[in-house]
């Protein structure tokens, strides 16, 4: 597995403009034919904000009961969900990117490895000028740059490689599987739900259920962008919820290496 780990990260530091190429056609391809194009891509994270705040600042103000907070309801709320959507689309995604550039894997020497990365770098072009939306809304609302910001490309850092991970893994799985793929479509709102993106998870009091937020890798990251901007809570501060992701990531990792060892060079044949 160490070779293939070695593998992977020297095709992508050798493939790597011509991966970031690919992933800029995708992201054009994408919206052809729009008059608006990237607009899109901001208008859908915007509309989710406004709404959950209205529904649940409204509706639900037990909600708002945040501890510790250092920022308006409104920047929390956003700093969680503009990370979810760079998640959502690796998670959906990922299922399905080995076989959307079949065509590479079948007709050129292209290196599957860097595949998953065109997928992670097309979202990516997305989310970077999310997160320079989040924290010009940040100072908008009175909540002015901090030391604490200079932790954003760690957290971002760290949702790419496990999205890259989990992209690898499940694209690969899911040429396996044909049913895998509606299968995590069909359970990815839940992860929504469950991730503490709309509600901090420290208010529960179950330790078990406590236990399972610090295990989930969505938690950690969505409270990472959190403890930057509306915490002020240095990275080494939860070594606890540190330790859950990478045992998360580690598992995936090993996992992922595993299916790409045995199916790199049947892949062909089986796609």
């Amino acid at each position: 597995m160490i070779s293939s780990l070695k593998e992977i990260i020297t095709e992508n530091i050798r493939y790597f403009f011509i991966t970031r190429q690919q992933a800029k056609a995708a992201q054009i391809k994408k919206h052809k034919g729009t008059d608006l194009g990237l607009f899109w891509e901001f208008a859908k994270p915007v509309f989710y904000i406004c709404v959950f705040y209205f529904a649940i600042s409204m509706g639900f103000r037990g909600a708002k009961d945040v501890p510790d907070l250092v920022c308006p309801y409104f920047v929390w709320m956003a700093s969680g969900i503009i990370p979810w959507f760079y998640i959502t689309a690796m998670i959906s995604g990922g299922p399905g990117c080995i076989k959307k550039y079949r065509g590479l894997v079948l007709k050129t020497a292209y290196p599957l490895s860097t595949i998953p990365t065109i997928t992670s770098l097309a979202n990516l072009y997305t989310h970077i000028p999310m997160v320079i939306f989040l924290l010009v809304l940040s100072t908008i609302f009175r909540t002015p740059p901090s030391i604490y910001w200079l932790q954003l490309p760690i957290y971002m850092a760290l949702v790419i490689l496990m999205g890259f991970v989990w992209a690898l893994g499940s694209g690969l799985f899911s040429i396996l599987s044909r049913d895998f793929r509606d299968l995590i479509r069909a359970i990815s709102p839940a992860f929504f739900w469950l991730s503490g993106i709309l509600f901090d998870y420290r208010i529960v009091d179950n330790p078990t259920i406590q236990f399972f937020f610090k295990l989930n890798p969505i938690t950690y990251i969505v409270q990472g962008y959190r403890n930057c901007i509306c915490f002020h809570k240095w990275i080494w501060e939860e070594p606890e919820a540190f330790l859950g992701f990478m045992v998360i990531f580690v598992i995936l990792l090993v996992l992922a290496l595993w299916l790409y060892k045995k199916l790199k060079n049947i892949l062909p044949d089986i796609i």
